[in-house]
C-alpha cells in the first residue's frame, strides 16, 4: 500500500493533499495578482513545486525498481498536485538563452515522459514486458536526475538573492535559515552542482530521456507477461 505522499514531503513541502482543496497550489497561485518569479516568494514557490515533484518521481521510480503494481497511484498523484506545475513556473525565470533552451526542453521532456509512464502504468502493469520496464525505469531515473538539476539551480538562485539575516525576529516564513536540504541530502537524493554544470547536466539527461521516449513510443506495444520479481542480467542507470 502507498504511504507517501509528493506533496508532503521534501524542503519546500506545505499542508498535505489530503488537506488541501482540489484546486492545485499553481492554481491559486495563478490566479491571483502577477507575481515576480525572482523575488523571493517566487523562488521558494517554485522550490516547493519541485520539492513535490522530485517525491512524486521517486515514488514512481522506486515502484519501477520493485517491481510494485501501484506505480500508477503516483502518477496520478503527480498529476493531482502542484508537482506538474514546476514547469509553468521554471518558464518565467530569467537565465541566459543556453541554459533556458535546456530548462525548457527538460520541462517539455518531464510532461511528455510522465504522459507516457502513466498510459504504460495504468492499471496494475499486467502485461507489460520486461523490455518496457527496464526502459521505463531507465525514463524516470533521468527524469528524476533533471529534477534535482532544476532544483537545486533554483535553490543556490534563491539562497544568493536572501542572504542570511541578522535580526532573529526576521528569521521567519521564507528565509534561508529555513530552507532544509539536509532530508535529500542524507538519502543522496540532492545534487549540488557548480555554476556552469547545469546546462552541461541537463543536455546529457535531455538526450536520454528523448531516446528513451522515442524507444517507447516504438516499441510500447509489445506485451508479454510480467516478472514476478527482478531478474539478473546487466544493471541500467534505473536499476540503481
Amino acid at each position: 500500500t502507498p504511504q507517501r505522499s509528493a506533496s508532503s514531503a521534501g524542503p519546500g513541502a506545505g499542508r498535505g493533499w489530503e488537506e488541501a482543496r482540489p484546486i492545485s497550489r499553481v492554481g491559486s497561485y495563478s490566479d491571483g495578482p502577477p507575481r515576480d518569479p525572482e523575488a523571493g516568494g517566487g523562488l521558494f514557490h517554485i522550490i516547493e513545486q519541485l520539492s513535490s515533484a522530485e517525491n512524486a518521481l521517486w515514488n514512481i521510480l522506486d515502484c519501477l525498481r520493485a517491481n510494485t503494481t501501484h506505480a500508477s497511484f503516483f502518477c496520478r498523484e503527480y498529476w493531482g498536485t502542484s508537482a506538474s506545475h514546476a514547469q509553468l513556473s521554471l518558464e518565467r525565470l530569467a537565465c541566459n538563452e543556453r541554459l533556458k533552451r535546456q530548462v525548457q526542453q527538460a520541462c517539455v521532456l518531464e510532461s511528455l515522459s510522465l504522459g507516457v509512464a502513466s498510459c504504460l502504468c495504468s492499471g496494475v502493469m499486467q502485461g507489460v514486458s520486461v523490455t518496457v520496464r527496464s526502459r521505463l525505469r531507465n525514463l524516470l531515473y533521468y527524469i528524476h536526475e533533471n529534477c534535482l538539476v532544476l532544483l537545486d539551480l533554483v535553490c543556490q538562485r534563491w539562497l544568493a538573492e536572501n542572504p542570511n539575516r541578522l535580526g532573529d525576529s526576521e528569521r521567519t516564513g521564507h528565509c534561508p535559515e529555513n530552507l532544509n536540504l539536509d532530508i535529500l541530502v542524507r538519502v543522496k537524493r540532492y545534487r549540488r552542482l557548480r555554476r556552469g554544470e547545469h546546462i552541461m547536466a541537463l543536455r546529457q539527461h535531455n538526450e536520454m530521456i528523448a531516446n528513451v521516449v522515442r524507444q517507447l513510443c516504438r516499441g510500447g506495444g509489445s506485451k508479454q507477461r510480467p516478472p514476478l520479481s527482478s531478474r539478473g542480467g546487466v544493471s541500467s542507470p534505473g536499476d540503481r
